[in-house]
């Protein structure tokens, strides 16, 4: 077809726009925006420009068109009704015969978009793409002007729902050209397509609301005053979160960005609906429903349930930021090297990209979270907030993970150089820019999308299965800085020792779940990435399902082909109080907007989360039995087990969990006749007559709970814990202060070796326990359990212990109940905060946050009302009762099969 500038003959498709137009040569109207990519350079000249429409002196008079197809009256179309005009630039480029370098910087594209009905109905929206080549990868800036919102208008580079579609195209992300011919005209919507019928309700956000006000009670307790809402310094809006592939791809062999921020990654990945009337990829009923009741859908895409996480919320965490804050009011010589280690796993990219960019010596610092895109440091702020992002765990590479350091296990404690940690504490390796790994085969039938618009190059990774990949976090090697630390730089004092912050990864390796050392087991990834069954479509493009276009790519590349495993990205543990300051406190945290892009009738994904927290603290944690009661000798004794069903140490991860046994003797009318492990509605752990036990606060070790094996008063608690001193030997909560250890007995998991790999970083730790027997091991000699110290006993990932009460105390009796509670910021981890969060008796702007959160977080109606996490169902054994036989392997691994269909098979 012959190109003409006063007869310019060719076809525009966006969906199924085909038009002839007769145009003029105007001159280029905007300039191309900056290339800082801030989230909305020159939008508002674009709003001028529309509201102005100075698009209508380009001589055009193009018509509405369908932007899709009609099928028994239903229309699938991407943007409704739209009339297509451009610039003397695009002009230019056509008549060239679209050359690959695209119309000159400052062309512009116009798209009216008119509602949808019979005929085209009221202008809604003006879409205008401004051409920028060199700035970014896909080489426009994409703008959208809402007529009836316009708060709701938006420019942005690297705009991933525009090209989830876009993306499609043949060249450059825009479907001008073609030779006009209808292609429409026999497609039909594949079932998987078709909107639900009847039609799911309309939902909205979740609804969980925080208190109104502080709660006294709260406040008395940790001796604060209110910090009101106008105190409180908000973390910087999600929208702030874009950071885009810069430069021409590295696939292409040039230099881009490393990091992306997680909204490059949603467009595709996300539940988006990118026709109406269909239904998306990743899209699936409740599967609560019941009948013929219509119900919401879930979004249970990669995106939607990573937003929703704890690593995707990782660098937003509110505790965690008043928890370094502390360490840097302790050490404020430190306090960037501080900052820069912890973001390293919170925050990962930024750390990264910043010594990417500026060289080794280069550290994040908390201010940095804190900037403005149009900030110098912007970029390490938006990578920082976005947490444990898509390019994080995507981008790591096999080398190195699950490589240990060389520590001599006489000596675990000594001091060790950064670069021999390995991969650990999150010194993974990554790839050159321009590839990410995925878990599945190389498959280039749907790579168009990903390598056009981020100039990424998928490739196969078997470690993206492997627990090592999640090892490299989630085993944290820190120095041990004795009290007055005055040095430099602890990572290369060879003075300082180093302490184990958590080694959940090693605890794996050391359990029958582990899959590296024989052929079955199952990784982290089984059980918090637990897979859908059956093979299921991992993304939402502009795809072989879609209407045909014009000026498509070559459809053996836009073919999505269905996956298994369907990897969830739940990446879920049990933390329940933090996830709720997300659910309530999105205005604080910038964690939460409504997400457009999917149907009004999908869940809010953290209601997706909530369940998943609340199935797994119930079914698939840890167990919990009475075994027998008898009455002996003046006292009645109750055998109680305990049961982990956990792949690790429970708690296990950061060292401040702790997970304890409520145990109570109540008499016919329900009345408590003796309790061991009550609270108060703040979770503070009381003895039986309703007193705050000395050991919820103390600083001294003497004073707090040891391991028991026989509980005898009501003022002695289980509770399965790590604690640590300081050099000073007091108790304490920071993370570069964990001098020594003091006590470990958090539950063992099934399988576990007392001789097994790392065991001197993970070994017991067992105050009050008795004397140990000739022959145990060496951890074992001044705490004694045989649950953790004979291999036999140990191997079977439970814990037993004795209640032995007074029989003249509990005067008729009639039944015994139990319940487990798990706490992932107990009080007196809260307290330290409250207390170390201030410098020169101003408290911190973190700290005066979590203040204000914690004061006002309703968890009424939650499984973690009063500041516990239930776990597990009560237990009930009435007087008279037949003893229960233990827990045996047997029957832990079929509740395991239960839970995790996976688990035991080689893939």
């Amino acid at each position: 077809m012959g190109f003409s500038m006063n007869k310019l003959g060719f076809a525009i498709s966006c969906g199924l726009v085909f038009v002839c137009l007769s145009c003029s040569s105007p001159s280029v109207v905007i300039p191309p925006p900056e290339a800082e990519r801030l989230a909305a350079p020159k939008q508002s000249e674009i709003e001028a420009f529309v509201q102005a429409r100075d698009y209508e002196t380009w001589g055009m008079e193009p018509p509405i068109l369908l932007t899709g197809a009609r099928v028994d009256g239903v229309v699938y179309a991407s943007h409704q009704y739209l009339q297509v005009h451009y610039s003397s630039g695009v002009v230019a480029w056509l008549e060239a015969g679209r050359p690959a370098e695209g119309p000159v910087d400052g062309s512009i594209i116009v798209a009216l978009e008119y509602a949808l009905g019979e005929t085209p109905g009221p202008l809604e929206r003006v879409h205008v793409k401004v051409r920028d080549k060199d700035s970014v990868r896909d080489g426009w800036f994409w703008s959208t002007v809402s007529l009836l919102e316009p708060d709701s208008s938006k420019g942005s580079y690297g705009n991933s729902s525009c090209m989830s579609c876009h993306g499609s195209a043949a060249a450059l992300h825009t479907f001008l050209g073609g030779d006009g011919t209808p292609q429409a005209g026999s497609w039909q919507p594949d079932d998987a397509l078709k909107w639900p019928d009847p039609a799911p309700p309309e939902v909205e956000l979740d609804g969980l609301k925080a208190l109104p006000n502080a709660d006294l009670g709260f406040l008395e307790l940790f001796g604060l005053a209110d910090v009101p809402r106008e105190g409180v310094v908000p973390f910087p809006p999600k929208s702030w979160d874009h950071v885009v592939s810069d430069k021409k791809a590295g696939i292409d062999g040039h230099e881009q960005q490393t990091f992306l921020t997680s909204d490059q990654c949603a467009g595709c990945h996300n539940a988006g609906q990118g026709l109406s009337n269909a239904s998306p990829n990743m899209w699936y009923p409740n599967p609560e429903a019941r009948g013929d009741e219509a119900q919401p859908y879930r979004n249970y895409s990669p995106y939607a349930e990573w937003s929703a996480s704890l690593n995707g919320l990782a660098g937003r965490d509110p505790v965690w930021h008043a928890q370094v804050e502390s360490e840097r009011f302790l050490r404020p010589k430190l306090a960037d090297l501080t900052d820069d280690v912890c973001f390293s796993c919170h925050g990962p990219m930024a750390t990264r990209q910043i010594k990417i960019d500026r060289g080794p010596d280069a550290l994040f610092t908390n201010d940095m979270f804190y900037a403005h895109p149009e900030d110098p440091d912007g970029k390490y702020g938006a990578l920082s907030r976005d947490g444990v992002s898509c390019t994080t765990c995507h981008a790591i590479a096999p080398e190195g993970l699950g490589v240990d350091p060389i520590i001599d296990p006489n000596q675990p404690r000594q001091h060790l150089n950064p670069s021999q940690l390995e991969t650990y504490t999150a010194a993974f390796k990554v790839r050159e820019p321009g590839f990410l790994w995925g878990p599945y085969e190389n498959d280039t039938r749907h790579d168009l999308v990903m390598a056009a618009s981020l100039g990424v190059s998928l490739n196969q990774g078997k470690h993206m299965d492997e627990a090592k990949l999640c090892g490299s976090c989630h085993t944290v090697i820190v120095p041990a800085l004795p009290v007055g630390y005055d040095g430099d730089n602890p990572l290369t004092d060879p003075d300082v020792k180093i302490a184990y912050e958590q080694t959940t990864y090693w605890e794996w390796r050391n359990s029958v779940f582990e899959n590296e050392r024989k052929a079955s087991g199952l990784a982290c990834q089984g059980c918090h990435m637990t897979p859908h069954e059956g093979k299921k479509l991992i993304a939402n493009i502009n795809s072989d399902r879609y209407p045909p276009q014009a000026s498509k790519g070559d459809p053996e590349h836009l073919t999505l082909v269905p996956k298994e495993p369907y990897w969830r990205h739940t990446l879920s543990g049990l933390n329940l109080f933090v996830f709720n300051m997300y659910r309530q406190f999105p205005d604080l945290l910038g964690s939460r907007r409504e997400d457009l892009s999917v149907p009004k009738q999908t869940l809010d994904p953290f209601l997706n989360a909530r369940d998943w927290v609340n199935y797994h603290s119930e079914n698939a944690s840890l167990g919990l039995k009475v075994l027998g009661l008898k009455e002996q000798d003046g006292f009645l004794e109750a055998g109680l087990e305990v049961v982990n069903y956990s792949g690790h140490k429970v708690p296990t991860g950061a060292g401040f969990r702790r997970v304890f046994v409520e145990f109570k003797v109540l008499d016919d009318a329900g009345n408590v006749l003796w309790v061991s492990g009550q609270t108060n509605p703040y979770g503070v752990i009381l003895d039986g007559k309703g007193q705050v036990l000395t050991s919820e606060f103390t600083l001294d070790p003497a004073q707090s709970q040891p391991h028991y094996q026989v509980i005898e008063r009501e003022d002695q608690v289980q509770i399965y814990e790590t604690r640590s001193l300081d050099s000073n030997g007091k108790l304490q909560t920071t993370v570069l202060g964990i001098f020594d250890d003091f006590k470990d007995n958090r539950l063992l998991p099934l399988g576990w070796d007392t001789e097994g790999p790392n065991i001197y970083a993970t070994h017991p730790v067992l105050p009050g326990g008795s004397q140990a027997p000739a022959g145990a091991p060496e951890y074992c000699g001044e705490g004694y359990d045989p649950d953790y110290c004979e291999e036999a006993r140990a191997s079977a990932g439970k814990d037993n212990m004795v209640y032995r009460i007074p029989l003249d105390r509990i005067t008729n009796w009639a039944r015994v109940e139990a319940q487990l509670y798990y706490q992932t910021i107990p009080p007196y981890f809260l307290a330290d905060r409250f207390r170390l969060g201030r410098k020169d008796g101003e408290m911190g702007r973190d700290t005066k946050r979590l203040v204000h959160m914690t004061s006002r977080l309703n968890l009424q109606g939650t499984r973690g009302e009063n500041w516990k996490l239930r776990i597990g169902s009560r237990v009930v054994a009435n007087k008279g009762a037949g003893a229960q036989s233990p827990t045996d392997a047997a029957e832990i691994r079929a509740h395991l099969k239960k839970q995790y269909p996976r688990l035991g098979r080689n893939d």
